[in-house]
């Protein structure tokens, strides 16, 4: 069952909608597990780790072919819902195709979604943030929106959806290169004096997490996902040999490190894995 099944009436363990560039490590990943189905869409269906995706696209009128779609246990959410509103209408109007109270859904989103929490370029973020740090409400539109589907576990919500957010630090792995992406944050002394701390996730320890969470789900639950290393952009730089490299305090940590440090220990202890690329490594 490793293959997803012909034909989207089949149902399958996990549905990803938008097979976006992680899914080069989730696909092989689901593949090699004997026990697990899935299918996965994009936009114009195109071959994705070897494997041809459904071509379906989400519109907010009435066009949305969600009878086409397979019945999942768990949905994978890979695109960002910024209008209000909208991630509970896709949901009532997937579960109106296949079933409601049958599926979870799982929401990828960014460590973006603590931008409200008080922290800046200047200022050292003693606490870690955590799975427990609470994000200032309004929030940015893809935070109100991912707030919005965990409020659908709600014991209060009509709908008790099982629902999840993964909040995802910078994306590498592949042709995704931190190394490269130095000049273009950072591409003078000056621009590199201004930034503190960063944080990354490889994409096949995603991969496992969504597999994860997909077993042992965890409803109303919004995780952070990073590879458990606070990163600091002078010392990256340096060690690079990036062209901004002309700072020497070098490597600054702990609370001398300004910006967000953030903490995904809750994650990974939960689930009991640990990151399988826990630095970056090889780049």
């Amino acid at each position: 069952m490793g293959l997803s099944p012909v034909g989207n009436a089949v149902p399958v363990d996990i549905l990803v909608l938008g097979a976006g560039w992680y899914s080069q490590y989730l696909i092989p990943l689901i593949q090699s597990d004997p026990t697990l189905s899935f299918a996965a869409t994009t936009r114009n269906g195109r071959v994705v780790a070897g494997y041809t995706t459904i071509k379906f696209q989400v519109s907010d009128d009435e066009g949305t072919d969600w009878a086409g779609l397979p019945k999942a246990r768990t949905v994978v959410l890979s695109f960002p819902t910024v209008v209000p509103g909208a991630i509970a209408k896709y949901i009532r109007a997937y579960e109106s195709a296949h079933g409601a109270g049958t599926t979870r859904w799982i929401q990828l989103g960014s460590i973006g979604a603590f931008d409200t929490v008080v922290s800046s370029v200047g200022e050292c973020h003693k606490t870690p943030v955590t799975t427990m740090t609470s994000i200032p409400r309004p929030s940015n539109p893809r935070a109100e929106s991912e707030f919005d589907l965990l409020a659908l576990s709600s014991p209060t919500s009509p709908y008790q959806t099982q629902t999840t957010v993964l909040n995802l630090a910078g994306l590498w792995g592949g042709t995704r290169i931190p190394r490269n992406w130095v000049s273009r944050v950072a591409p003078t002394k000056d621009a590199l004096g201004k930034k503190g701390s960063v944080h990354f996730i490889h994409g096949e320890d995603v991969a496992r997490a969504i597999i994860a969470v997909h077993r042992r789900f965890s409803p109303g639950q919004r995780w952070i996902l990073t590879d458990e290393r606070v990163y600091d952009w002078w010392d990256l730089a340096s060690a690079w040999g990036s062209g901004a490299r002309a700072i020497f305090v070098l490597p600054r940590s702990g609370p001398l490190l300004p910006g967000k440090h953030f903490s995904s220990r809750d994650f990974w202890a939960t689930y009991e894995i640990h990151p399988w690329h826990a630095r970056l490594d090889g780049i």
